[in-house]
């Protein structure tokens, strides 16, 4: 009797040390979870999100609601009722948009006919404006190492999937306990050496894969991921887990870019934008990608379906097993014969990406690396698609022209708004695939007539400083003139095929691009002030001043021009560029660009410059742009270099300014002035933003 409670006693004490050690274990490993999620802005995926600009709605604003829900319906939004983010819900005369990121507003639109009454918020206060989410210009893998990496990724809302045959899978496969358990599924877990297959819930596949980020194999790696799943389940409801699941699993690659979510693959692998339209053999297969879709995808593409119909079947059948009302044992059997059938996206809905490769060079220059962050561009969806299609359009004008010189030239355009110093558009050449240079913002070419405008802008500055009395009205003799500059030898520059007018006003020397008269204007001005006058504009250095760059021999690239040509729009401010409107971190900071305008010329002096380049397009260089039917209120000027190399063309409407170059990547006489190469693809361009189409989404009124 004594040595059987002597055992007793030892075994109580052995099971509470034992209780006591386990409870310690399970203690410090979810306090290294707290810690490891602590350390982690959220349980969401790791990618970085380009947006273009936030697609801007207004009270009074024609635009109609099929155009408003065609744009969400395109960019993944659900139509449901759920009142979750990213749905949507129509009614007869209002929408009701529930925002699938904190930054962008939730608002009710409604109509008045094809016109917007009244915009209010979630809790019912009128809003003057409301920004609508953007399309995505690019999703690039959050890694910290490396360089970026495109992925496809769309994110879905959780709330109208709920008892559809993708969540079915998805449980069925992954963890069918998942509702009920706190992390983990430890029956699952012993016996998932001795069985076979995955031990790993739901939850733990969210920690190893959105905040560990280890897929390594090690005893090490599991700890962690059981202690970081415990901690994810005392912190976040169970539908915020399951959402973060199914828009970040790894489901394969296509069109080189990995896919991250099932919203991506039912697009790509199924032609399915929404995951309701899934039916249960798509869904199962999906899931079945779950085990190795890279495996899986390959052997498919060779023709062997035979791992990926053995994987699909197995979901098929744990369907059935655990919801055989809803999927019975007759239904499996008739489905299991089935191939695997894909229709494998065509990558369409890639096309503003892929029109907007030069853009998103430039801007991810200043974007810093982060994971998890949203960054909004400001990219113009629409005016972009113009830029594509116009510069394409007339760079094949060219090919078929009958100057052989002009043939294969390329082309750069860049677009901006003036008061912002926004970069709404940009093209950097023909053809990115053949060749990444950005001639917008890389090219440095002489910039022609293009300078004369900062002639006249001198000498009006010059005349505001002594209390001279000029105006565009003043008289100047165009007549061939020799100058003579002090340790210089004499110039003689000559009008465009040696015409001269005599006497003559500044507005018509200017609008005729007559070079005598530029000149003479810059000598009385200060060649001098002309230099500075362009550097303040440009943000560039001019290295040398000699007299020549009045009429243009001096060099920028279109971006350089964008930015001095702002000053003519604006009664002379200007701002640096920027192509980035706002950034997001993952902990939901926001930063947003633009630096404060700089004065560079006086409001009346610039304003008198920009009348006279009104002249350029109603009676001067520029007047075919009339002809073909720009009928908006309009100021540019024409550029052409020595020996016809570079064609130029730079002007405004509003705040809209876009320069255009055309020239040869070898410096070679293109053979064309700047009315015949760049005004025609201006003008194209400035024709169609002003009729707001040229994209799928026109009139969605992106534009401030």
């Amino acid at each position: 009797m004594k040595n059987l409670l002597h055992n007793l006693v030892a075994a109580s004490a052995l099971f509470v040390t034992l209780s006591a050690s386990s409870d310690l274990a399970v203690a410090v490993l979810y306090s290294h979870g707290v810690a490891r999620l602590n350390a982690s802005a959220s349980i969401e995926n790791h990618d970085v999100r380009l947006l273009a600009r936030p697609v801007r709605v207004a009270a009074g604003q024609h635009l109609s609601r099929p155009a408003i829900e065609e744009h969400l319906r395109r960019i993944g939004y659900y139509e449901s009722e759920a009142h979750a983010p990213g749905c949507y819900q129509a009614a007869e005369d209002s929408l009701t948009v529930w925002a699938r990121y904190p930054e962008l507003t939730d608002v009710t639109i409604r109509w008045n006919g094809a016109v917007i009454a009244a915009l209010t918020d979630a809790s019912g206060a009128a809003l003057e404006t409301a920004m609508i989410e953007p399309q995505t210009v690019v999703t690039l893998a959050g890694s910290s190492t490396g360089g970026p990496s495109r992925v496809s990724s769309t994110p879905v809302p959780l709330a109208p999937l709920l008892g559809t045959p993708l969540l079915d899978a998805v449980i069925a496969s992954e963890d069918r306990w998942f509702e009920t358990h706190h992390g983990l599924d430890l029956t699952r877990l012993v016996l998932a050496p001795l069985v076979g297959g995955g031990g790993s819930t739901i939850t733990m596949q969210v920690a190893r894969l959105n905040v560990l980020q280890d897929r390594s194999r090690t005893i090490a790696r599991k700890m962690n991921e059981i202690g970081l799943a415990m901690a994810i389940e005392r912190r976040y409801s169970k539908d915020a887990i399951l959402s973060s699941y199914i828009n970040s699993v790894y489901l394969g690659a296509t069109h080189g870019r990995r896919l991250h979510g099932f919203g991506a693959a039912a697009r790509e692998l199924f032609g399915v934008d929404d995951l309701r339209d899934l039916t249960p053999l798509q869904a199962a297969t999906l899931v079945a990608l779950l085990n190795q879709p890279s495996r899986y995808l390959d052997g498919l593409s060779s023709g062997d379906d035979t791992r990926l119909r053995r994987q699909r079947n197995r979901v098929l059948r744990l369907m059935h097993k655990n919801m055989p009302l809803k999927y019975s044992d007759e239904w499996v059997r008739s489905l299991e014969d089935e191939p695997v059938a894909m229709s494998m996206s065509s990558a369409g809905d890639d096309l503003l990406h892929r029109t907007s490769r030069y853009y998103l060079d430039y801007a991810l220059a200043g974007v810093p690396r982060a994971p998890n962050q949203r960054v909004y561009l400001t990219l113009d969806a629409d005016l972009q698609a113009i830029a594509f299609d116009v510069v394409q359009r007339g760079l094949s004008d060219l090919d078929r022209g009958p100057r052989r010189s002009a043939r294969h030239a390329q082309a750069a355009l860049i677009a901006t708004n003036v008061r912002t110093g926004e970069v709404l558009a940009m093209i950097g050449g023909r053809s990115y695939d053949d060749s990444q240079f950005n001639r917008a913002i890389s090219a440095e070419r002489q910039v022609g007539s293009i300078m004369k405008p900062f002639d006249y802008l001198a000498a009006f500055e010059r005349a505001a400083d002594d209390g001279a009395d000029v105006s565009p009205a003043t008289l100047v003799l165009d007549e061939p003139t020799e100058f003579r500059f002090p340790g210089l030898r004499p110039w003689k520059p000559a009008n465009y095929e040696n015409h001269y007018a005599g006497s003559i006003t500044w507005q018509r020397a200017l609008a005729e691009s007559r070079n005598v008269a530029a000149v003479k204007v810059a000598t009385w001005a200060g060649i001098p002030r002309v230099a500075a006058l362009w550097q303040h504009a440009t943000g560039t250095h001019v290295a040398q001043i000699f007299p020549s760059m009045t009429l243009g021999a001096i060099q920028a690239t279109p971006a350089d021009v964008a930015r001095a040509y702002a000053a003519f729009a604006t009664g002379g401010l200007v701002r640096p560029l920027r192509a980035i409107a706002e950034i997001v971190s993952a902990a939901g900071e926001t930063r947003t660009g633009g630096d404060e305008p700089r004065r560079v010329a006086r409001e009346q002096t610039s304003a008198s410059v920009a009348d006279m380049m009104r002249a350029v397009l109603n009676e001067g260089t520029g007047r075919s742009a009339r002809a073909a039917g720009l009928i908006v209120d309009a100021a540019g000027k024409t550029g052409t270099t020595d020996e016809l190399r570079d064609a130029w063309f730079a002007g405004f409407s509003g705040d809209l300014l876009a320069v255009v170059w055309v020239g040869r990547d070898d410096a070679q006489p293109l053979g064309l002035t700047g009315a015949q190469a760049a005004l025609p693809i201006w003008t194209a361009f400035m024709l169609r933003a002003a009729q707001g189409s040229g994209s799928a989404e026109q009139g969605l009124g992106t534009r401030d």
